[in-house]
């Protein structure tokens, strides 16, 4: 892994520091979705396409690949996940198992930058929250589009601003919608729809999952007491993401759709 590559892995991840890329299946141990939500997508797919069983799926930056094993357990159609932390695809491949599609999906510890560059002809391309993990904006939609068949689909999940030169506690760099559009544009997607409506803030939920990531990272920190300001920037990091998206910074779905051939 390249050390650029190192630096956008732990950036997509909300840390700062690529030191903390070893440590990050320990401190993400009690999290098994990291970003998108299945049944979110799953409503997005079934509303407005006709998604199926005889459906491919290729997920790429998979985490511990909540979002296949649940399309695929309860839609009936195939995976395949890629993602750089090999512990997340041991995950991955242990709830396949658990849920019982191990036949149906596939987890490979790999590099996405490869995995476009090789993966053609799915159905459906999911991509989870995973920021410009393929070096900016634009690489990473032009990277996804090209893996998905002509009149093929593409989840694309991360958050925008509501206006420019906002100030965010965690500095990310979040586009406005109307330059999201503008890439899609760019790209010849069209976008069929957008779930950018903010789900109802639960600060019970919030302070659960902050006092998770807050016990982990206490723990290395005792064991690995020469990286404690590491693991604490990390907790910070994560509270600062956690409060940009209950002021202002909104999160989206978005459900877009390559040109078929006859477009093309």
């Amino acid at each position: 892994m390249t050390p650029e590559l190192e630096k956008r892995l732990a950036e997509s991840l909300t840390a700062e520091s690529t030191g903390i890329i070893p440590y990050l299946p320990y401190l993400l141990q009690d999290f098994w979705g990291l970003s998108s939500d299945p049944d979110e997508m799953a409503e997005l797919l079934t509303c407005h396409t006709d998604f199926n069983s005889g459906w491919r799926i290729l997920d790429l930056a998979c985490g511990k690949g909540m979002a296949s094993v649940c399309l695929v357990r309860d839609f009936g159609c195939s995976a395949k996940g890629v993602d750089l932390i090999e512990a997340f695809i041991d995950e991955a491949r242990e709830k396949a198992a658990e849920h019982g599609v191990s036949d149906k999906c596939v987890f490979i510890a790999g590099d996405v930058n490869e995995a476009v560059a090789a993966e053609r002809g799915y159905d459906l391309a999911i991509w989870g929250g995973a920021g410009d993990l393929m070096g900016s904006y634009a690489k990473t939609i032009s990277g996804i589009a090209r893996t998905v068949k002509p009149g093929g689909y593409i989840l694309f999940d991360d958050a925008y601003l509501p206006e420019e030169g906002k100030n965010l506690r965690f500095h990310h760099n979040y586009l406005t919608k109307s330059q999201w559009l503008e890439l899609f544009k760019a790209e010849r997607l069209t976008v069929i729809a957008c779930n950018d409506t903010a789900p109802e803030y639960d600060p019970k939920e919030y302070e659960e999952d902050l006092g998770n990531i807050k016990k982990r990272a206490e723990e290395l920190a005792l064991e690995h007491p020469d990286k404690r300001e590491m693991f604490e920037g990390y907790v910070k990091n994560q509270q600062s993401e956690y409060e940009d998206l209950q002021d202002g910074l909104i999160p989206s779905v978005w459900l877009l759709k390559k040109p078929s051939a006859s477009e093309e």
